[in-house]
């Protein structure tokens, strides 16, 4: 989890100086990673807080890219209340502003983010569209990573629907990536090193 006292101090040092600069988008930057920061240490309320102020500022500046960020931050944090219903249409507005912007990685997401709440719901069928959507665009983008996020919750979408066989062909197309994005990452590191 990180050092979270640090994180927010870092955090708000960031928020000081886009404010007296005047610079609207790294205030909403600071905002988010303040929301971000909260979330992960489980004050969902403050977290929705503080992206409710992204929201604001990407409306003010007409940014659809930064409103997809704040309305994928207030999903996460509904999501995690357990609010199912408002999480979907958070992200449904998530959605909608990657498919303004044509930013196809967002639009992956966003479908990602529906998939999971669809999962939550007990919608399945619903949620495995969604997923499979995701996997097409992240192929499309040869983003091995959220191609793995993808194989894995269609995995998940599988095994809830009691599709074990087809559950476990995802899972370990999830582990194989799993394992090649780790060792890629590794190499690098020992590459970074090397200079």
């Amino acid at each position: 989890m990180g050092d979270f006292t640090n994180a927010l101090e870092c955090h708000n040092e960031h928020l000081k100086i886009a404010r007296e600069s005047g610079n609207k988008m790294e205030e909403a930057r600071a905002l988010s990673n303040l929301g971000s920061a909260h979330h992960y240490n489980r004050d969902y309320e403050q977290a929705i807080n503080y992206h409710l102020k992204v929201l604001q500022i990407s409306q003010q500046l007409a940014d659809k890219t930064l409103e997809a960020r704040a309305y994928a931050g207030l999903g996460h944090a509904a999501r995690a209340q357990n609010n199912l219903t408002k999480a979907k249409v958070y992200h449904e507005k998530q959605l909608d502003n990657a498919l303004q912007t044509k930013d196809k990685s967002a639009e992956g997401r966003a479908c990602s983010n529906i998939g999971i709440v669809y999962h939550q719901l007990g919608e399945y069928d619903a949620a495995l569209k969604l997923h499979k959507n995701h996997l097409s665009i992240a192929k499309n983008l040869a983003d091995r990573t959220s191609q793995g996020r993808a194989y894995g919750n269609i995995g998940n979408a599988y095994s809830a629907l009691c599709q074990y066989d087809q559950a476990i062909k995802f899972h370990k197309q999830e582990l194989a990536i799993s394992k090649e994005v780790r060792r890629l990452q590794f190499n690098c590191c020992l590459h970074d090193e090397s200079e």
